[in-house]
């Protein structure tokens, strides 16, 4: 699986979350519901000061690691926090450095596939925050997907 390093800076993000972990038998379901909420329901909409349309699906405040607990954020980058409806979560991911995978297709059906794919790599994981960024497309169904795995160093 091809990938490289890249170095980022700090970004803040809003969306909807949910609390879950890889071994949960329900674990798709949940984030499905969160990335539901956020398009269908039209929640996305409602949060102030994006940057840009870009989406995020940010994993962080890990347990432990693969293994554990984490939360899940369906999110946009914003520039601020201050005006943020009560049922938004705001993170910030850190800077550092990620491995950055690119894929291509579809956005809904795919992505699983893809987070198998990155899974299989072996990387030294920091476990601060791995997130898909999903640019904005004219059709979802034939996008680019980049994944961003936290390594130490």
């Amino acid at each position: 699986m091809d990938y490289e390093i890249v170095t980022l800076e700090e970004k803040t993000v809003a969306g909807l979350s949910v609390r879950t972990a890889n071994k949960e038998p329900d674990m798709m379901g949940k984030i499905g519901l969160v990335w539901q909420r956020l398009f269908n329901g039209g929640e996305g909409a409602l949060i102030p000061d994006k940057k840009n349309d870009t989406v995020l699906g940010l994993y962080t405040n890990y347990q432990s690691d693969v293994n554990g607990s984490y939360d899940m954020i369906a999110c946009y980058e914003v520039t601020e926090t201050a005006k943020l409806p009560p049922q938004f979560t705001f993170a910030v991911i850190p800077a550092g450095r990620y491995a950055k995978f690119i894929f291509h297709g579809d956005a809904e059906k795919d992505t699983g596939s893809f987070w198998n794919a990155v899974w299989n790599t072996p990387l030294e994981r920091a476990y601060t925050g791995d997130f898909e960024e999903y640019p904005p497309s004219k059709d979802s169904h034939t996008s680019d997907i980049y994944i961003y795995i936290a390594v130490k160093g």
